[in-house]
């Protein structure tokens, strides 16, 4: 049995050239998602020409604000239990 394809040569060409896309986009892509690994330089202008903050700044208070009934128990319970495991 004599299969007969027309455009035989453009077929294969064809073929062959979306292989080679293949393969290059294969080998490239393992280096372009290397790029991502690389550390980046970062500008801290943000702290310029003010004095650099210290400590936790989650405990920064604000003694200006009134502060509620609930905000004052809170922050008492808050101490009671940092000062339980601070003893263990």
């Amino acid at each position: 049995m004599i299969l007969v394809i027309r455009n035989w040569r453009r077929k294969i060409t064809a073929g062959f050239i979306v292989l080679a896309l293949l393969t290059v986009c294969g080998m490239a892509a393992p280096k372009i998602m290397g790029f991502g690994d690389r550390p980046a330089p970062v500008i801290n202008t943000w702290l310029k020409d003010e004095e650099n903050p210290r400590g936790n700044p989650m405990r920064v208070e604000n003694n200006d604000a009134p502060q509620s009934k609930f905000a004052r128990a809170l922050d008492n319970f808050v101490t009671v239990i940092q000062g339980f495991y601070n003893q263990e």
